[in-house]
């Protein structure tokens, strides 16, 4: 790319043009990139909005407090929304587009259709492995929370409030995939259930929930922190 551009630059200097890159081509403003552009946009606040924690853990606070939905109804809905996504994409001429913006266009395509053709399959009911599962996820709550402000530490308390409501959907999930005969092989899962057991305490103070309050910040009043860690506690 560099040879091009220095090639062209050369070529316009020896006829006394105005230099006319092809990087400064590609990148010209047309009405599919500006198609692609408020796509993206889109795309990006519609995977923070069903993605609330990574969204936290990104900076954008519209999902504290927040876990997400597992249900099965949320997967359809989302699964038609993506669908929705990959028609407008197929609707924008990749010919007005970059070549970095045809690769950005191609990926979001895969992405969106394998999320549309995996929802058509029994085996979304099944939730976790020997390996993960939403509980493992919302062990390490912890370490993918920010704790800096109130603001924090009250996104923190309401999604372990949350956990409750979370559990019993992901729990009805799976009843599902056992009805349907979607199943883990039982070698396989020998031991899982430490994966479970692993998290629960005595006291909430000795919860792996509980880390995140082991040291007030200055920027939390000793009230609010009472309030905080009587609500944490209470939920633990």
């Amino acid at each position: 790319m560099r040879t091009a551009i220095l090639a062209v630059l050369l070529a316009s200097a020896a006829v006394g043009a105005a230099p006319v890159t092809a990087q400064a081509a590609a990148t010209a403003v047309t009405p599919a990139t500006t198609q692609l552009a408020a796509l993206l946009k889109e795309h990006w606040a519609w995977y923070l909005a069903n993605n609330p924690v990574q969204a936290s853990m990104l900076g954008v606070r519209s999902g504290d407090g927040k876990l997400g939905d597992p249900s099965l109804a949320a997967a359809d809905a989302q699964a038609a929304e993506a669908a929705a996504f990959i028609k407008r994409l197929d609707a924008i001429d990749p010919a007005g587009l970059s070549d970095a913006d045809r690769l950005n266009r191609l990926v979001l395509r895969r992405s969106l259709s394998d999320q549309v053709e995996a929802n058509k399959f029994p085996q979304r009911a099944i939730l976790f492995s020997n390996r993960d599962g939403w509980h493992t996820y919302f062990a390490v709550l912890p370490d993918l929370t920010p704790f800096f402000t109130k603001a924090d530490y009250l996104s923190y308390v309401e999604r372990l409030e949350a956990f409750p409501a979370y559990n019993a959907a992901s729990i009805a999930v799976t009843r599902t995939a056992l009805n349907d005969g979607q199943v883990q092989p039982c070698e396989s899962m020998v031991g899982f259930d430490k994966s479970i057991s692993g998290t629960i305490t005595d006291t909430p103070e000795k919860s792996v929930f509980w880390t995140p309050f082991g040291k007030q910040p200055t920027t939390i009043s000793d009230a609010d922190w009472a309030a905080l860690k009587a609500r944490a506690a209470k939920a633990i």
